[in-house]
């Protein structure tokens, strides 16, 4: 019998923004926003907010990171779990550090001050990548692609939740992305096998 190759349970297909619902992991749930909509997630609100008034956008949006951050520390939380044990948080707080000359510590044991700068950085990132997309348009090849995984007539975004959000505010009605098919069942056998891995490594 021959099996088919991997590359057919990945695809590029452009679907409507109404089908994109937000990733569901940890984070996302204890946030409220777990498989909800796309107009669910705050950068949403944040986007929305800045086409009227760009210093109440920002002030929200760093409000809101900084909640995440020091009152709800998903850093604690791994990347695949909706966290910022890994991800851009956290390597914009190591950069920072290595700046100035301190040790890469991670974000619960970097120096408020150093976190913070951060939060900055990142709220600057998403506001130029909307100004972006608004002034240019979108393009799927510049940089990673959306990916999702198909959950009952929906789409699960796996990463881009910004990008998908800027498009929605933007009133774009689809958007190409990668679908992955077995994504959800590859989640799952690794939570299910990745302790058992671990230990037989050590």
């Amino acid at each position: 019998m021959q099996h088919r190759p991997l590359v057919q349970f990945v695809r590029q297909v452009e679907v409507p923004l109404a089908s994109l619902r937000c990733n569901i992991n940890r984070v996302a749930s204890l946030q409220g926003f777990g498989g909800q909509p796309i107009s669910e997630l705050p950068a949403c609100r944040a986007f929305a907010l800045y086409l009227d008034d760009p210093q109440a956008a920002r002030q929200f949006f760093t409000e809101w990171l900084t909640e995440q951050v020091f009152r709800r520390e998903i850093w604690r939380y791994s990347k695949r779990d909706g966290g910022m044990a890994t991800g851009s948080m956290r390597r914009a707080v190591n950069a920072l550090q290595r700046d100035r000359g301190l040790v890469e510590t991670g974000i619960g044991q970097a120096p408020r001050p150093i976190v913070e700068e951060a939060i900055a950085e990142r709220v600057r990132y998403y506001f130029t990548l909307f100004e972006s997309i608004r002034s240019v348009g979108f393009e799927p090849g510049r940089g990673p692609r959306i990916r999702c995984w198909p959950r009952r007539g929906t789409r699960v975004l796996i990463n881009g939740h910004h990008r998908a959000a800027a498009l929605h505010v933007l009133r774009h009605q689809s958007v190409e992305v990668e679908v992955h098919y077995l994504y959800r069942m590859l989640v799952l056998v690794d939570r299910w096998t990745g302790p058992w891995r671990r230990a037989r490594r050590q």
